[in-house]
């Protein structure tokens, strides 16, 4: 079910945990008025119950984030209350508001995989490990562990 995963967020350390839930907050809000929020344990734990837009059946869905200001990060997840095919409804939503809040990048995004790697770069991420796991890369830079 790898389709349904989203890296967590990052945030710069010179922001606050306060205005990292305050610009969280909003965005939600601008992205849909019509969600309940509900903020628990301080500054790092926020529950939304969001409404489907355009649903004829008022489906409910759930966000959940939690803040980690140590580590610069935002978890968070979105489920809706029946299993299903949601069309990307909860993806969209969940990028819809990272943008809108503008502090959050993604986690990874500045990562060198092997799809964005250009000559003389490794290709450490994810996506390279997979890909030299199942000797799909090159093998190029086997001769810097021989050396040693």
């Amino acid at each position: 079910q790898l389709d349904l995963y989203a890296p967590p967020w990052t945030f710069s350390s010179n922001i606050s945990a306060d205005e990292i839930m305050s610009r969280l907050k909003g965005a939600i809000q601008v992205v849909d008025s019509s969600s309940e929020i509900m903020q628990q344990d301080g500054n790092r734990y926020l529950v939304v119950q969001s409404k489907r837009p355009n649903d004829l059946f008022g489906t409910v869905d759930k966000l959940e984030f939690v803040v980690n200001p140590q580590d610069q990060v935002v978890t968070f997840r979105s489920a809706a209350p029946t299993e299903g095919n949601d069309f990307g409804t909860q993806r969209r939503r969940l990028e819809e508001i990272r943008k809108r809040a503008g502090v959050f990048g993604i986690m990874g995004d500045t990562m060198n995989t092997a799809d964005t790697a250009t000559i003389g770069e490794r290709g450490n991420g994810p996506l390279g490990q997979l890909k030299a796991f199942y000797g799909l890369q090159s093998g190029s830079g086997f001769e810097d562990v021989l050396a040693e």
